[in-house]
């Protein structure tokens, strides 16, 4: 195995999660991908993350995000490529969780009513979800790909986990609603294993399914 990633919705778990399995999974070469921001050339710090996408245009954050994570699987895959043994990447955020984010930019902005929202929003970003999904599909093919996957049927099961501000900022909370939706309702790739993780359960029994299922 060659590629773990591990999807989920804000607030599921999935750094934890990652950072517990490069700490527990014997191979001679763990290592975890670099995190989807700093694939965005505007961003240099985590922290102007929350600005750039309130400032930003919800298409142009939809494309660009959708965009990164295409370059981001791209550079994983000349990685793995040929190599042996090959390094096993452990990666924050599959193509799954990142179209749904992607698309839940775009639908919160136009729930809310917002004037410049297009209803051609999401058919203008189908090429750079095509794209995105294609590299999966290269990478799937070259190596092995796993998703590990926390689910959460409600987000009032782990919106505690966010920060007070997180809970009080009301536009952030109905992209999550939004986010959960599509997350819950999107395409998974059908070349990708996938196990399922209950989100709500103790990070531990999370580990531990994860570790047997990917031995």
């Amino acid at each position: 195995m060659a590629v773990i990633f591990v999807d989920g919705v804000d607030g599921a778990g999935k750094t934890t999660l990652i950072n517990q399995l490069a700490a527990h999974i014997w191979h001679p070469s763990v290592r975890i991908a670099p995190p989807l921001w700093s694939y965005l050339p505007m961003i240099t710090d985590p922290s102007m993350f929350a600005g750039w996408v309130t400032s930003t245009d919800p298409l142009q954050v939809a494309t660009a995000l959708l965009t990164a994570q295409t370059e981001r699987i791209d550079e994983i895959h000349a990685q793995v490529t040929g190599v042996r043994p090959a390094p096993m990447v452990l990666v924050d955020r599959g193509a799954t969780t990142v179209i749904a984010s992607a698309r839940a930019h775009l639908l919160t902005t136009a729930e809310a009513g917002n004037a410049h929202a297009e209803p051609s929003w999401l058919e203008q970003v189908g090429p750079a979800v095509a794209r995105l999904r294609a590299a999966a599909r290269r990478l799937s093919t070259a190596t092995d790909c796993v998703a590990l996957e926390l689910s959460v049927t409600d987000y009032r099961h782990i919106l505690s986990r966010l920060s007070s501000e997180d809970r009080d900022n009301r536009d952030y909370v109905r992209y999550l609603h939004t986010f959960l939706a599509e997350f819950q309702t999107i395409e998974r790739p059908p070349d990708t294993r996938r196990l399922t993780l209950d989100a709500t359960a103790p990070p531990e029994d999370s580990l531990r399914t994860a570790l047997t299922w990917t031995e």
